[in-house]
C-alpha cells in the first residue's frame, strides 16, 4: 500500500489544539504518511519549509495560493506533482 499524502492549505485545519494537532500529525507520520500544506511538507524524518516569505492559506480554495515559488526540491517535487493531478482549474 502506497503511503498517502494529505494535502491542506494549513495545519490548522486539521485541529487548533495543539494536543490534537501533535496527535494527528504523529499518527499521519508514525504510519509513513506525507502532510503538505502551502508552506510545508512533513515526512517521517523530514520537515521543509517555504523559503520566506510565507504564503496565507486560502481556507475555501487552498490549490488557488499554492505555487513552486520558494520552495526547496522535494517540497517542490510534491506541489509540482498535486497541480498535474489536480489537472485544468
Amino acid at each position: 500500500m502506497k503511503p498517502d499524502v494529505l494535502f491542506t492549505s494549513s495545519l490548522s485545519r486539521y485541529s487548533r489544539d495543539s494536543a490534537l494537532l501533535a496527535t494527528v500529525l504523529e499518527f499521519v507520520l508514525a504510519h509513513g504518511g506525507t502532510i503538505l500544506t502551502t508552506n510545508f511538507l512533513l515526512r517521517p524524518g523530514d520537515a521543509v519549509a517555504r523559503r520566506p516569505p510565507l504564503i496565507g492559506a486560502d481556507t475555501h480554495d487552498p490549490l488557488s495560493v499554492i505555487t513552486t515559488d520558494r520552495l526547496l526540491g522535494l517540497h517542490a517535487k510534491y506541489v509540482r506533482r498535486l497541480l498535474e493531478q489536480q489537472g485544468p482549474g
